[in-house]
């Protein structure tokens, strides 16, 4: 089975290593990135720059992927909504209104318009479509001082499952699968292990976890996201990457 598989924040971290997975099974990848990633320029990968928080680049977009569609030899079509932030950390007190704006736009607003729009443009479309959402344990265990991270992640769980009642018995339904990765050697990581104990209270738990060998490889985790992706899993299901 190949697919087109349209990726958010493909330029690092997890998104990268699912990308390149997906690219050497002979699937087609849309990266949608901030930043330049090191796929570009490999058969098979389009990138579009930019962040999620923008609107310019999707109708555009869609318009070439439902060309590349037509032109036959894809049986799927998914969108994998992948990119976050962490950032602001702390105390929500000390957390700017700006820099809360923003985080809730990148983890929560963005991936909600994306999907909406991504669901009506391609909806008549005869064949097997999909919506993945990167969620996070921190979902459902509320943490000190990542109260943006925590909250964004559970609303956007919660949209997950709404969305699939949503399409539950339609004729030309979207799947709709949420996908919880675990602890992911990533920049997040990285982040939360460098703050003082002080300002941010979890950093200890990251830096134990990292000690201890909890931390996976994004490269190990990205085939178990590859196999959550083509799998037909039940509507609106959290897959747990430590347990698939």
């Amino acid at each position: 089975m190949k697919g087109i598989y349209l990726i958010t924040g493909t330029s690092r971290g997890i998104g990268r290593a699912v990308a390149a997975r997906l690219l050497e099974t002979g699937n087609r990848v849309v990266g949608i990135a901030r930043s330049p990633s090191p796929l570009a320029g490999q058969d098979g990968y389009r990138e579009v720059r930019g962040s999620v928080t923008d609107a310019d680049w999707v109708e555009p977009l869609f318009g070439e992927v439902k060309d590349q569609l037509d032109r036959g030899g894809f049986d799927m079509l998914c969108l994998f909504n992948n990119a976050a932030v962490v950032e602001p950390v702390g105390p929500i007190e000390t957390c700017a209104a700006d820099a809360i704006g923003q985080h809730v736009d990148v983890n929560l607003t963005a991936p909600i318009r994306l999907t909406a729009r991504f669901m009506a443009f391609f909806g008549a479309l005869d064949l097997r479509k999909k919506v993945v959402f990167m969620t996070s344990g921190a979902a459902h265990a509320a943490m000190p001082d990542m109260a943006l991270y925590c909250t964004s992640k559970a609303g956007l769980a919660m949209f997950a499952q709404c969305v699939a009642k949503e399409q539950a018995g339609r004729a030309k339904g979207y799947e709709i699968a949420q996908v919880s990765p675990g602890m992911v050697e990533t920049h997040m990581q990285e982040l939360a292990r460098s703050q003082s104990p002080e300002t941010f209270r979890p950093s200890g738990m990251f830096r134990s976890a990292k000690a201890s060998g909890a931390v996976q490889d994004p490269g190990s985790v990205a085939k178990k996201i590859c196999e959550i992706l083509a799998a037909r899993t039940g509507m609106g299901e959290s897959v747990s990457v430590t347990s698939w």
